[in-house]
């Protein structure tokens, strides 16, 4: 019997999220990380302690206006992986349990279905993306071409502040061109970023929503922490996917006798815990000819999610 566990949070129409495994005849989806708050910086004079500005989504704002309308019922959305990490296709309703608080849901609908998305696509343009920017441009045009032509799009670029480069739209060319267009310089405010998307991704017209994130570094320049990202991102019905092809500046060593988590392991773990709080994925390129893979990876998997309606 296949079991997956989620939280409806207060939602009478959202998009739920699940990344599934299979072991065994058992599924369980991936519970989401708690959260907490709060970054501080010096002032330049005083010696006080106080808030860096609070960042906002800078550039263009083309997005058609949009009608919502609630609903009761919940979509849960579930890649379902076997012990090999192979997608499972084939599965039926029955093959599917779904509890809240440890009581069995109904499902009123059950099917395999790619149905478009709002997809938000967040490229790192930080100073240290010399000479790997064409790379990712051309992984990230492999995910335009494999995902659901009828997608609602749009790309964000952060360095040490975050802009949308291409507002909603459902022609790739519109990203292909902003990706081509964009600047590598600055510092890398990738949790901001993150926080951003998902609020932007909020507001797409399609139910299903998701962004996929890349950089090449930590976090350094952010108003956001780690544990208000995890909070922003478990309250949103946005999927989020990282791929982080990290500096080799950053160092791998555990310290005295690997007793400690490297500052690589660090970042990793950061950033794994917030695409698993969302149900997504954080994938980890060890050398460039792995970052196409990865895209792959995403599009193939947001392709064959199973969809299923639960009634309230």
């Amino acid at each position: 019997m296949l079991s997956s566990a989620f939280g409806r949070q207060g939602l009478l129409s959202s998009v739920c999220f699940a990344l599934v495994l299979v072991s065994a005849g058992d599924v369980r989806a991936q519970d989401p990380c708690p959260g907490v708050a709060g970054e501080t910086t010096q002032a330049a004079t005083g010696g006080a302690e106080q808030k860096k500005p609070l960042p906002e989504l800078r550039g263009q704002s083309q997005g058609a206006p949009l009608f919502r309308k609630d609903v009761d019922q919940v979509v849960l959305y579930a890649a379902v992986y076997d012990e090999n990490g192979e997608l499972v296709t084939g599965l039926q309703q029955k093959d599917f349990t779904v509890f809240e608080d440890k009581v069995k849901e109904g499902i009123t609908y059950f099917g395999r279905y790619d149905v478009p998305s709002t997809s938000g696509i967040v490229m790192d343009t930080s100073g240290s993306m010399r000479g790997k920017k064409q790379l990712v441009d051309q992984a990230t045009d492999l995910f335009l071409e494999m995902n659901n032509p009828f997608d609602e799009l749009f790309l964000l670029a952060f360095n040490s502040e975050v802009k949308i480069d291409q507002d909603f739209t459902r022609d790739i060319d519109d990203i292909r061109d902003a990706l081509f267009n964009q600047i590598v310089t600055g510092g890398t405010a990738l949790y901001d970023a993150i926080y951003l998307a998902v609020e932007h991704a909020a507001a797409g017209s399609e139910p299903k929503k998701v962004v996929i994130a890349f950089t090449d570094g930590e976090d350094k320049d952010s108003y956001y922490d780690l544990e208000e990202v995890i909070e922003k991102v478990e309250e949103s019905d946005v999927q989020v996917f990282l791929v982080a092809f990290l500096d080799q500046d950053l160092p791998d060593d555990g310290g005295f006798f690997g007793m400690f988590k490297s500052p690589r392991d660090t970042v990793a773990k950061a950033m794994a815990t917030i695409a698993e709080a969302t149900g997504g994925k954080a994938l980890f390129p060890r050398k460039k000819g792995d970052i196409e893979e990865s895209f792959r990876i995403i599009a193939n998997e947001l392709r064959n999610q199973y969809r299923l309606l639960l009634g309230v």
